[in-house]
């Protein structure tokens, strides 16, 4: 049964942006160490801005806003398709998908 659904979609260019101002800074706010090693080794601003949107798409599924970002870390499994990893239990199943194409990442979160 489904208890919850969260989708984000997030402009690429808007986010190059704001690492290219805030740098490592604005980054480590956000995202675990993992994750901006990961994005790092690939297309910088896509990355970032599929795993935002990601976390965001799981905060909206969840519908609560306590929740601090790198609380929330996307991590890949060896065919990389992108996974939560939570640092709380939780007793539910988490389903990630996360797209791109040249202007915008999009990720939906299926809670069950």
């Amino acid at each position: 049964m489904i208890k919850g659904v969260g989708i984000d979609i997030i402009e690429i260019k808007r986010f190059d942006n704001l690492i290219k101002r805030y740098g490592d800074k604005f980054l480590k706010r956000i995202f675990t160490k993992n994750e901006i090693e990961y994005a790092k080794k690939r297309k910088n601003a896509e990355s970032f801005a599929g795993m935002f949107a990601a976390k965001e798409a799981y905060i909206k599924a969840c519908g609560t806003k306590k929740l601090e970002f790198n609380e929330i870390e996307i991590i890949h499994d060896k065919n990389n398709k992108p996974l939560y990893k939570l640092n709380f239990r939780t007793d539910y199943s988490l389903n990630l998908s996360i797209s791109h194409n040249k202007t915008s990442a999009i990720a939906i979160c299926i809670i069950d």
